[in-house]
């Protein structure tokens, strides 16, 4: 019984880690390219048209949800741990 509750409660986790990421990834994917341009020619066109704002917040989004998966993982973890102690 309890080897199948740790299956089920860790592939719960899988799924909603797989959902979470998708949750802030799709959103910073939008941002980070609003429309299309053509293709740079040189390569001092091609560093001017990198926008660094757009990758500090691109790395803020993808960290915020590595952080938050993170908490969440443990706040679960710290409930199942109450529920088996109780």
């Amino acid at each position: 019984m309890k080897k199948s509750f740790n299956k089920v409660v860790s592939s719960v986790f899988q799924y909603f880690s797989i959902a979470l990421t998708l949750l802030f990834a799709v959103p910073v994917l939008a941002i980070a390219n609003p429309t299309a341009s053509s293709a740079p020619t040189s390569v001092p066109s091609l560093a001017s048209s990198v926008s660094f704002a757009d990758v500090g917040i691109a790395i803020l989004a993808i960290a915020g949800s590595i952080i938050s998966l993170y908490v969440t993982l443990k706040g679960a973890q710290f409930v199942i741990r109450q529920v088996r102690g109780a």
